[in-house]
């Protein structure tokens, strides 16, 4: 699955992605702060490279606590819920960068960013930092038709009631005619 090919002309672009595919495969398996570093064997008389990489995974490190902040309004529960890492949890980096995507998804949140903290050798804390959005709307309108005369219409709207993540909405219209 690695973009650099023996026999191919050297690119830096497919081994930065080679060294970032390889962190992640280490990573998902618990080691959170594995390091990738490619080693260049240069043949002058060939006119080749050969590209080893270095892994070094260190510890395997367990989520100790997610811990929450920025969100005045939306319950940490509905956060926790699109985390799809808690405590006691192994590591893995495509948990914490869906945990993350999944939030931004929901339009809960102008701004999501997911750190993390190293608490010890085998535990990190996880931050989640949220900057709320608006969720509401209130709708008020009118008009004329010739045909159904005059038309108001009012409704509110909001996708994170309460801060419970659930959607309710209300809708009124009277048609009068003339």
């Amino acid at each position: 699955e690695l973009k650099l090919k023996k026999g191919a002309i050297f690119n830096v672009d497919k081994l930065r992605k080679d060294m970032e595919f390889i962190k992640y495969k280490v990573a998902d398996k618990g080691y959170a702060f594995t390091r990738v570093t490619p080693d260049f064997i240069k043949d002058e008389k060939t006119h080749t490279t050969s590209v080893v990489f270095m892994v070094e995974p260190g510890q395997k490190v367990f989520i100790n606590n997610v811990i929450i902040s920025g969100n005045n309004r939306t319950l940490d529960s509905v956060v926790r819920r699109d985390m799809y890492l808690a405590p006691g949890d192994l590591y893995s980096l495509t948990d914490m960068t869906d945990s993350k995507n999944a939030l931004k998804r929901t339009g809960f949140f102008e701004d999501v960013t997911v750190d993390e903290k190293r608490v010890s050798v085998e535990k990190m804390d996880i931050i989640v930092k949220v900057k709320e959005a608006p969720t509401g709307n209130v709708l008020i309108g009118g008009g004329y038709g010739s045909y159904d005369g005059l038309i108001f219409n009012a409704g509110i709207n909001d996708k994170n009631i309460f801060g419970s993540g659930l959607n309710l909405g209300f809708n009124v219209e009277d048609r009068k005619s003339t």
